[in-house]
């Protein structure tokens, strides 16, 4: 069940990177735009990745049997979702310490080496 929710979690993530990186023609920027905007196949696509309802259905799955034993141990749910924000929290600031980096260096190269995807750095902490 882990791998099929790791799984699912690593086709959305790269998805919607993948969607969002600039495009090149030439060794020349063409495109920044969302790539739903620009090709019209990948709508349909999408359609065939839907991986999301895979993703919840079997977290539910696995998270049934965690809360039912916590349940029965008398434990708290707030103790149980302070200590989940926290471990979402970690990653989450890790990656904005790197994506800061990321942007100082931009800024001292002028942009040149990372300007290119100044619009798709952030748009991956929705997960």
């Amino acid at each position: 069940m882990d791998a099929l929710r790791a799984g699912a979690l690593l086709v959305v993530v790269f998805g919607h990177w993948i969607a969002t990186l600039p495009r090149f023609d030439g060794g020349l920027e063409t495109q920044t735009e969302h790539l739903l905007k620009i090709w019209e196949p990948s709508g349909f696509i999408t359609w065939l990745v839907q991986v999301v309802p895979l993703f919840v259905f079997v977290s539910a799955t696995v998270s049934a049997d965690g809360v039912a034993h916590r349940m029965a141990q008398g434990h708290r749910q707030m103790h149980w979702w302070a200590g989940r924000a926290l471990a979402l929290a970690r990653p989450t600031v890790t990656y904005l310490a790197a994506i800061t980096l990321i942007a100082l260096l931009s800024l001292y190269t002028g942009g040149r080496v990372l300007g290119p995807f100044n619009q798709s750095l952030t748009i991956h902490l929705c997960f």
